[in-house]
């Protein structure tokens, strides 16, 4: 019976690492770490994968991050229907139109760009402007220009811009500070141990049925990923070269 190939972890990058050892957790489930004769020692390498996986996503950034520039977005975009109009409707042709307009457009040049503060003071910026629009003496103006409920939308938006930024800080407050270089560490040496244990039961010929089959996935997914790391080496070769020659060129 073949016996597990040897692979080079630590010349795996990261993420590389990491769905490494996802797809060997998903063998050995789909195969039984009991049937496979590792169940002893099998909870212990899930305790470290599902370490390393906490310490990717802190990596990688936090779930909400797309949704908070989606929401962002939302918010300048409306922001500018609102300016827009405002401005559009300094050229009205009634006066009465023109001087809400231009006691509106005061509220907005207060603030300045607001689309490019950073997150936070963007959010300070709009909720101050919308309490100045919404304030008793420019509702009249709100109305004459026709905006009120553009502004009721530019605050909604905001506050839920907010919220979600408020959610995504509280997520980042729960997890511990991503070192995917520690969680490798603390996982190579469970996965040698688990394939040790293996190649042992097959040199003793004392496997199971199963393990001939998870043996044989697992050296192909050994190869594909021994295959990666070599095309990138090689790849990551070719333009220190070129860097070189043309420093020689130079």
């Amino acid at each position: 019976m073949l016996q597990i190939e040897m692979i080079y972890l630590q010349r795996m990058q990261n993420n590389e690492h990491f769905q490494f050892m996802t797809d060997v957790k998903d063998l050995v489930v789909a195969h039984n770490a009991e049937m496979l004769g590792i169940d002893s020692v099998f909870p212990a390498f899930l305790e470290a994968f599902q370490n390393e996986d906490l310490h990717m996503k802190v990596e990688i950034g936090s779930l909400k991050t797309l949704s908070v520039t989606d929401t962002d977005h939302a918010r300048d975009e409306i922001y500018s229907a609102v300016r827009g109009r405002t401005q559009a409707t300094l050229l009205s042709p009634f006066e009465t139109e023109r001087e809400s307009a231009r006691a509106l457009m005061r509220c907005f040049d207060l603030y300045g760009s607001v689309r490019q503060m950073s997150y936070n003071a963007e959010s300070a910026a709009l909720t101050n402007l919308v309490y100045d629009l919404k304030s008793e003496q420019n509702a009249g103006y709100l109305l004459s220009v026709g905006i009120g409920p553009w502004v009721d939308e530019l605050e909604k938006e905001n506050n839920n811009f907010i919220a979600l930024m408020n959610a995504r800080n509280k997520e980042y407050s729960g997890r511990e500070s991503g070192d995917v270089r520690t969680a490798r560490l603390a996982i190579d040496p469970l996965y040698t141990n688990l394939v040790d244990r293996l190649n042992a039961m097959i040199l003793l010929n004392i496997a199971s049925d199963e393990v001939e089959p998870f043996v044989k996935e697992l050296n192909e997914k050994i190869k594909y990923y021994e295959k990666v790391v070599k095309t990138r080496e090689s790849k990551n070769k070719n333009k220190e070269k070129e860097v070189s020659d043309i420093q020689t060129d130079q």
